[in-house]
């Protein structure tokens, strides 16, 4: 049962994770929404917090959901000795670059992918989270030609157990990629062309292995359709391969970095071309066994269950990224709208994947009102991103702008980014409800403690003699 302490380890930091940068995402809708974001009076705070926001909410979180199940794999096993577990290494990291945040000299970069603070901080505890994950995928032999795979996975269908393979060799191929950039780049360079250069590519492979980890949980979740609707094997494969093969494309680029428009055009093509037709091949075949092999009855009680609403919400969310990706003509605020609706695609089937692990791991959700919220917290959160993106896009403002900086004169830019705003806020109400869902799932006993500690402290407080 050892990997299993390994999994609820990773996940425990990936929920965590969310809930910092939740914690942040006030900051950064308050300093773009109308009225409200003169409060934030210095840019600079908005932007450090923006990027350790993006870090912990793009790279840890998602990294580390995928890192769970991953190491739930029946052919990983995890490395006991006199060194630290690859978990401790990444809690250490993510304090880290949390505490390089505060640093006023710690100048925000907003490099694309992974916007970086320039303080060797930042740099140590970044570097420390991605060698916790390089060593997790290795230790469950992603190369091995034949995996071990257990038919009666409690989670893990056999289709997913060969996605997750399939997922860990495209994260290894990012670091991969990373290191011929870094190799191969001038460091004489301006710090934030460097930078953005330097993730440019990486960045790419990297969201392909998230949507990878988004596709092997659409799998999970659709293996557990009433009438278990039965996919190939061969078939999953292939599409998986489909996803896969254009990123063996990124280490030849990488190599030709010191080529600036060969290096930014080939990974925008790849971007463009290597993700939406896998994704489009595995909502037709799902589809279609869904419609062809699920009776009507089975289908009526999958709409019952919690991870159905939010298996929709996933999916509507990144057909949306893919539409306002296609109108995508110039650095805008239509960018991060395409991103914000693509992340948020696989942030909600995350979400729900939580729910399936947290009785797997011994912390179920008891309570009929707690069981109702789960199933439409996902709803409440993809809604919001939806909406969010599509303000974001109407609006078409200058990108990275906060606070006094942000220039909003037409009435376009006004609903825009007002949608924003309120989408913004509905996605933060969606993420509060998921923390509270599960951090009461996890210690029921914890709103108790504190009323009793409340009670405590005051009668404590009565008791102090104020008075001679």
């Amino acid at each position: 049962m050892e990997p299993y302490k390994t999994s609820r380890q990773w996940l425990g930091i990936g929920i965590g994770a969310l809930m910092l940068a939740g914690f942040l995402s006030f900051v950064l809708v308050i300093g773009r929404a109308p009225l409200i974001h003169h409060l934030i009076t210095d840019p600079q705070f908005a932007r450090r917090c923006l990027v350790i926001h993006v870090n912990l909410a793009l790279f840890v979180w998602l990294s580390a959901v995928l890192a769970s199940l991953y190491t739930l794999l029946p052919g990983y096993r995890s490395k006991r000795g006199g060194t630290l577990e690859p978990p401790h290494l990444a809690m250490m990291g993510i304090a880290l670059f949390i505490i390089s945040g505060m640093f006023p000299a710690a100048e925000p970069i907003m490099s694309n992918y992974i916007p970086v603070l320039d303080h060797p901080l930042f740099f140590i505890g970044m570097g420390l989270v991605l060698l916790a994950l390089v060593v997790t995928y290795l230790q469950a032999h992603p190369f091995r030609v034949r995996a071990i795979v257990d038919r009666d996975h409690p989670i893990l269908p056999v289709s997913v157990q060969h996605g997750l393979r399939w997922t860990a060799i495209a994260f290894l191929l990012a670091v991969m990629t990373l290191i011929i950039t870094w190799w191969r780049l001038s460091n004489q360079l301006d710090a934030a062309f460097y930078y953005d250069y330097l993730f440019w590519g990486a960045g790419h492979v990297l969201q392909s292995v998230n949507v990878m980890g988004m596709v092997n949980v659409w799998l999970i979740l659709f293996s557990r359709l009433p009438g278990r609707p039965w996919l190939s094997l061969r078939l999953t494969n292939s599409l998986f391969a489909l996803l896969w093969l254009p990123l063996l494309y990124a280490p030849y680029i990488a190599y030709h970095a010191p080529n600036t428009g060969f290096y930014y055009s080939q990974f925008t093509r790849l971007m463009q071309f290597g993700i939406f037709p896998g994704v489009l091949g595995f909502l037709f075949v799902m589809g279609y066994a869904y419609f062809r092999r699920v009776s009507a009855a089975d289908r009526r009680l999958f709409w019952q269950q919690t991870p159905a609403l939010g298996f929709l919400a996933s999916i509507t969310l990144i057909l949306t990224g893919f539409l306002l990706g296609a109108f995508i003509r110039t650095s805008n605020t239509l960018v991060p709208a395409h991103y914000h609706a693509a992340i948020g695609s696989i942030t909600v089937i995350y979400m729900v994947m939580v729910y399936q692990l947290l009785p797997f791991f011994g912390f179920p959700v008891l309570s009929r009102l707690l069981q109702r919220m789960a199933s439409w917290q996902p709803v409440v959160f993809g809604f919001g991103q939806t909406i969010f993106a599509v303000g974001f896009a109407m609006a078409g403002l200058t990108r990275k702008v906060y606070g006094a900086e942000q220039q909003i004169h037409t009435l376009k830019e006004y609903v825009g980014m007002g949608l924003m705003g309120l989408g913004g806020l509905m996605a933060i109400a969606g993420g509060i409800l998921f923390i509270w869902i599960v951090t009461t799932a996890v210690s029921p006993a914890v709103p108790l403690f504190i009323i009793k500690k409340r009670r405590a402290l005051w009668k404590a407080i009565k008791s102090i003699p104020f008075r001679s």
